[in-house]
């Protein structure tokens, strides 16, 4: 197995959970067969394609990637639920072979008894569905199978020392995986009550992954992390799981329950004892006000900013100037906090790119509107 920093850079297999308590994100190359684990793996998913499919028209399915072509959109929440039943006796065993035999770790540790299911289907074949997706995020949460903005895990009652194990089961690319914002580790970020970022929040560019079947990506709870948006044409389908090294440490009610190597469980407090104290240890940083317009004259080249309530303009890296729209089309985040990649303009919520020259993404339901060259002066008519 073969663990690297996003950058790509070697980390020694033994120093790895150090290196990601101290908050750097791993990549562990190879991790479910380092574990001894690919067989088991393949079995949950055949296992939930067969409950849902039954087990003729599961056998036609190639894999991960092409599974939006042979069940329907309004069922895939049922196949994720049934991933989650599938993936959820793997949890501990695997788990404890990652930690014991691969990463050496001889301590106590807890994992979260019910696993993520995480199917994500092309954004552009969703329409017909969209009603049927949306009520299957209500009630099991964002980023199962549609993406989810800007988020700590102890936001959503996960314990705050939680470490989070996200293992792709095919083919993760870039357009449809995994955003970590590194540079706010611990910064006081403001949000909602639901658990997403505030539109003027600044996070900065993201990093994000090329995964094969079996690849893992390693980080804390605490690291800010988002969905993709899925712009590709292929399902993306990942299971993930948290785990703490030693007891999990709530900082509100939660229900996810924990089970320990040492047989014990764990959970946060019950919301009744929690409101006696909670304004007293854990007073919430105020929101952001939105960045204020800036003067065009002062942008340098790979600078992204508002020129006004509703613009933004960027200065690619050949001095030309672009105007756009501030909001993004596709959920309203601000892209005055976005960033510039090459020639496209980059969400800073789900990481869509949209090209400066037209507007357009590779999601062709969204196209960034009111793109037009800019003048040092103003708009051109």
């Amino acid at each position: 197995m073969l663990c690297e920093t996003p950058e790509g850079k070697g980390i020694a297999t033994g120093a790895a959970l150090e290196q990601v308590g101290a908050g750097q994100v791993l990549v562990a190359r190879g991790l479910v067969d380092a574990a001894d684990c690919r067989l088991e793996m393949q079995q949950a998913w055949q296992s939930a394609l067969v409950e849902t499919l039954g087990a003729e028209q599961a056998a036609r399915v190639p894999g991960p990637e092409r599974v939006h072509e042979h069940v329907p959109l309004d069922e895939i929440g049922t196949l994720n639920d049934a991933l989650y039943r599938a993936f959820e006796s793997l949890c501990m065993p695997l788990a404890t072979t990652m930690l014991r035999d691969v990463f050496g770790y001889r301590g106590l540790f807890f994992v979260e008894k019910r696993p993520n299911a995480r199917l994500h289907v092309p954004f552009d074949l969703q329409a017909p569905a969209r009603q049927t997706l949306v009520a299957y995020a209500r009630k099991q949460g964002f980023g199962k199978i549609s993406a989810h903005g800007p988020h700590r895990d102890h936001w959503l009652d996960c314990p705050h020392n939680c470490l989070n194990v996200w293992i792709a089961l095919g083919r993760v690319r870039r357009g449809n995986g995994l955003s970590i914002y590194p540079g706010r580790l611990d910064d006081r970020i403001a949000h909602d009550k639901v658990g997403h970022v505030f539109r003027a929040q600044a996070l900065g560019a993201p990093q994000n992954f090329e995964l094969e079947p079996g690849d893992a990506v390693l980080f804390l709870g605490r690291h800010v992390h988002a969905s993709e948006i899925n712009a590709t044409d292929e399902t993306r389908a990942a299971v993930s799981f948290r785990l703490t090294l030693g007891r999990p440490r709530f900082v509100g009610p939660s229900s996810h329950q924990y089970r320990g190597s040492d047989g014990s469980e764990r959970r946060g407090p019950r919301k009744s004892r929690w409101r006696r104290w909670a304004a007293r240890i854990r007073p919430k940083p105020e929101p952001p006000s939105e960045a204020a317009p800036r003067p065009i004259e002062t942008l340098r080249p790979g600078d992204v900013a508002a020129i006004g309530p509703d613009r933004c303009a960027a200065r690619l890296a050949d001095g030309r100037l672009v105007q756009f729209a501030r909001r993004c089309p596709h959920e309203g985040a601000d892209l005055a906090q976005g960033h510039l990649q090459g020639d496209s303009i980059v969400c800073p919520w789900h990481n869509l790119r949209f090209s400066a020259a037209t507007g357009e993404s590779p999601c062709r339901a969204l196209t960034l509107p009111n793109v037009s060259p800019q003048s040092e002066e103003g708009p051109r008519a």
